[in-house]
């Protein structure tokens, strides 16, 4: 039985395949992706004290943080609150990494959707706020946080079988995942 839905070999096997799809995105702006293997961020904090953070996307040398979550056709309400979590995360990254190193991040919010137009086509990644405020809600304060706060929200169209297998999972999880 698995501990949490993150740890789900389902949703392993799929951050792997959006990690390589980034890594692709990423070549063709010309920023070759350096994805920490323990993807642990240690961050000063004040007087000496560093904090521990885990993103899903970390690469240090390039300054890209992220958050990654797979959903089908909308974000549940678990989902949603662990959105708002990891944004305040990512923003703490930032306000720390632009104090000590006087440096810009580049804050990503990755999520997964499913579109039978984008399920035969290469184009795995794409920016579409649309799809977010579909997922998010047209109204939630996320999507003005995404706004405000320079997020960008890239969209890993999952392919048929991807989505069949989410839904197997979510459906063999069950109470994990229901709304609450």
């Amino acid at each position: 039985m698995e501990k949490n839905t993150s740890s789900s070999k389902f949703q392993k096997g799929l951050e792997t395949k959006i990690n390589e799809a980034l890594k692709k995105y990423f070549l063709e702006k010309n920023i070759k992706l350096n994805l920490s293997k323990d993807q642990y961020l240690k961050l000063d904090y004040k007087d000496g004290v560093q904090m521990k953070v885990q993103p899903d996307v970390c690469d240090t040398e390039n300054q890209i943080f992220g958050e990654i979550y797979t959903c089908g056709e909308k974000l549940l309400a678990g989902q949603q609150r662990k959105v708002g979590t990891d944004m305040l995360k990512l923003l703490i990254i930032e306000k720390l990494i632009k104090e000590s190193q006087n440096k810009d991040i580049q804050k990503l919010i990755i999520l997964t959707s499913y579109d039978s137009e984008y399920t035969e086509n290469n184009l795995r990644i794409d920016l579409k706020l649309e799809v977010s405020k579909k997922l998010l809600g047209p109204a939630s304060w996320k999507i003005k946080a995404i706004e405000l706060f320079g997020f960008e929200v890239l969209i890993y169209f999952l392919d048929s079988e991807e989505k069949k297998e989410l839904d197997e999972t979510r459906t063999k999880q069950g109470e994990k995942f229901k709304n609450k």
